[in-house]
């Protein structure tokens, strides 16, 4: 009902302005307006029409000749002379305007039946005056402007456009308790005033084009008004009418004309698939969602391989320190132990020369010898035991930093593949990338989706395209490759061939042979044979030449220790700042590790906000578009948009009620007063119309409404 009275206050606005205001025009343009005076009789038959003309020219009137079908034609301002022949009115004189009047008997184009009752029973107006009880007025207003128009392929009726507004002056002392379905009452302390906006004709217009659940729409096309009022004596009210022809206020309230039903069954159309559009996209978000969501399990179970390997290389690269550790105390040994070999060795030689020259003379000093060697073999053996375990030791080593390299590699590969993932998630989770989104135009949903979209995308092709094997491989021999590495590797080699099985061999087969040459002296000693020249020169012999064999061997036995330990040093400490290194990765990938579980859980968030959405989106379709499109669907959209399009070339075509000439911009409104009791006689010069301005301004401006009854005094 307040849509009604919106309606109702903005027609019946019009309907007055539309008396008071003048006429925009061109420059040099003629234009004419009329105002239809029209008396009504208390039962709405017409009594009398005066027409008040105004015409106008910015460029003067002299000569000008205006079409009329009124009679009793009288200048109303100025000197003009006006010549009227048939229905032709030439003015003579000079000026921009031109105001006369006369009368006529056409029928009005809108009509009114006015009846009463009394107590709910139907009563003349005469009989009333000064009887007391339940009063009722009914207004039916009939469109004489009925034309036949083809509309869907039919004949339909369809009535000019006329705005009518009514209003019912009823005094304050006596009527009460005032009814006016689809009326506004305004009252002050002397007088109730009722009024309504109708418009005749367009009810029979629209008649079938609007489905049952429009039919509200129809109490806006009024064709009768009803005032109901209690009275303790009944004095006749004063009952005006004001109609005009005007599509513009019917536009813009949006109830008729092409602006408001112009290509409506595309709008409908258009929210459906919009709605549909919607609807998918927040299917396609929730599998894109369960998609991520299973991706990022995926990748959590992944991480924690990733995560375990670091630890196992982390424990590797503990054990490559421990045994570069137990290298480098082996090396020092080893050159502590060369080193003794040495000395053991330049001390041997004297020994035995001196052994040589006391051979003869004392047993016990060759006793004391034989210890000597027995000592010194002993030494020699287990120097031989520890030289063969060094090039296990390499071996081993080499095999620990091999598969260092190995696991190190894979991880690194790993890390690439996440790295790159972990961009693209960093990318599409900006809000400042979804900003300029928004600005590009999308919604912000719709940039999120978009991103979300591009993310799985670039994670599947990382996952299509990317196989961490073979960049782990090429990773490991990118390391192998550098010149670190080879370097390692030859001093590593060059080492286990220093204290390889054959140079110790060789070494203890020098120490070997003087071992047993002095056992060979030892038995001769023993055996009595010290008298036997040719023995001990040949066992002398024999001994010379083991001692200068095994004086080169411990030389070079302790150059390759000593080359050893500094080899050994340095791994020792690369292998401390790998653990060190490996400990912050670590550290990083348990960090790490919490993180994903956290973007897991937040992913698994996601997906259940997307289904809810999807379920929302999917209850917005069905309780609410479906709805709207299933009621606007049933109208007739083609059949009212040509309505719509009638109506604006009849209101267009009705500017004159007497005439026009062609080329003429003329414009027409009516105004009607029921007659009521006999009012005061009017001066001379004031007559009905549209009167020249007078001279001497009230001092009080009226109101329009007191302005619109003066037009009858």
């Amino acid at each position: 009902m307040k849509r009604s009275y919106r309606f109702t206050a903005a027609l019946a606005a019009l309907a007055l302005v539309a008396g008071c205001t003048l006429p925009a025009f061109a420059a040099g343009e003629v234009t004419k307006d009329e105002n239809v005076f029209v008396i009504l009789n208390a039962d709405g038959s017409v009594k009398s029409q005066t027409v008040s003309s105004w015409v106008h020219s910015d460029t003067g009137l002299s000569g000008f000749t205006d079409s009329t079908s009124l009679r009793d034609i009288t200048n109303l301002k100025g000197e003009w002379q006006l010549e009227q022949s048939g229905g032709s009115l030439t003015f003579q004189g000079s000026g921009n305007d031109v105001y006369y009047q006369g009368v006529t008997d056409k029928t009005p184009p809108v009509t009114a039946a006015i009846t009463y009752t009394l107590d709910g029973a139907p009563i003349a107006a005469g009989e009333l005056t000064g009887k007391a009880g339940r009063v009722g007025i009914h207004i039916a207003l009939t469109n004489n402007e009925k034309y036949q128009r083809t509309i869907g392929g039919s004949l339909r009726d369809i009535y000019t456009p006329f705005v009518t507004m009514i209003a019912v002056d009823l005094p304050a002392g006596a009527f009460t308790n005032i009814t006016a379905e689809h009326g506004t009452v305004q009252t002050d302390a002397q007088n109730q005033l009722v009024a309504f906006a109708a418009l005749p004709g367009m009810r029979a217009t629209f008649d079938g084009l609007l489905p049952a659940q429009l039919d509200g729409l129809y109490d806006c096309f009024l064709d009768e008004v009803t005032v109901e009022a209690d009275t303790g004596c009944f004095e006749a009210p004063a009952i005006l009418l004001a109609a005009a022809t005007s599509m513009e206020e019917l536009k813009k309230d949006g109830l008729a004309g092409t602006d408001g039903f112009d290509d409506l069954d595309g709008k409908l159309d258009e929210l459906e698939n919009a709605t549909r559009e919607l609807q998918d996209g927040a299917k396609t978000l929730r599998q894109a969602v369960d998609t991520l969501d299973g991706k990022m399990a995926e990748f959590q179970a992944s991480y924690q391989t990733f995560d375990e390997g670091v630890d196992a290389a982390l424990s590797g690269a503990k054990q490559v320190k421990d045994g570069a550790g137990q290298l480098a105390e082996g090396a020092q040994g080893l050159a502590a132990g060369a080193s003794g070999l040495t000395q053991g060795a330049q001390l041997l030689a004297p020994a035995v020369q001196q052994v040589v020259d006391q051979v003869t003379a004392s047993q016990g000093g060759v006793q004391a010898l034989n210890n000597q060697f027995m000592t010194l073999k002993s030494e020699m053996n287990g120097l031989s035991a520890t030289l063969n375990g060094v090039p296990g030791q390499i071996d081993a080593l080499s095999a620990g930093v091999e598969g260092f390299i190995s696991a190190a590699a894979g991880n690194a590969a790993q890390g690439s593949v996440k790295g790159c993932k972990d961009a693209v998630a960093a990318v599409t989770a900006d809000d400042t990338v979804v900003q300029q989104l928004v600005g590009l135009g999308l919604s912000e949903e719709n940039a999120k989706t978009a991103l979300s979209a591009v993310a799985a995308a670039v994670n599947g092709q990382i996952d299509a395209r990317v196989d961490p094997a073979q960049v782990a491989a090429a990773t490991a021999a990118a390391v192998k490759s550098s010149p670190e590495y080879t370097a390692m590797g030859a001093s590593l080699a060059g080492l286990k061939t220093t204290v390889s099985s054959e140079t110790v061999a060789n070494a203890m087969g020098g120490a070997e042979a003087m071992m047993k040459s002095a056992a060979g002296l030892m038995s001769g000693l023993y055996n009595g044979n010290v008298n036997d020249a040719d023995t001990v020169a040949g066992a002398l012999n024999q001994l010379n030449t083991s001692m200068a064999a095994l004086g080169s061997g411990p030389q070079k036995l302790a150059d390759g220790a000593a080359a050893l330990q500094k080899g050994t040093a340095e791994l020792n400490k690369g292998a401390s700042e790998l653990e060190q290194g490996l400990e912050k990765l670590s550290a990083s990938s348990k960090t790490v590790k919490e993180a994903i579980g956290q973007f897991k859980a937040g992913t698994g968030a996601l997906a259940d906000g997307a289904l809810e959405l999807q379920d929302g989106v999917a209850e917005y379709k069905t309780e609410g578009i479906d709805q709207i499109t299933g009621k606007l669907g049933g109208m007739n959209l083609t059949a009212l948009t040509e309505v719509g399009e009638e109506l604006g070339e009849l209101a267009d075509a009705y500017t004159s009620y007497t005439g026009a000439p062609e080329g003429v911009k003329a414009s027409v409104k009516f105004v009607m007063k029921v007659e009521g009791p006999e009012e005061p006689a009017q001066s001379e010069g004031e007559g009905v119309g549209q009167a020249a301005p007078a001279e001497a301004q009230p001092a009080e401006k009226p109101g329009l409404w007191q302005r619109i009854k003066n037009l009858f005094h």
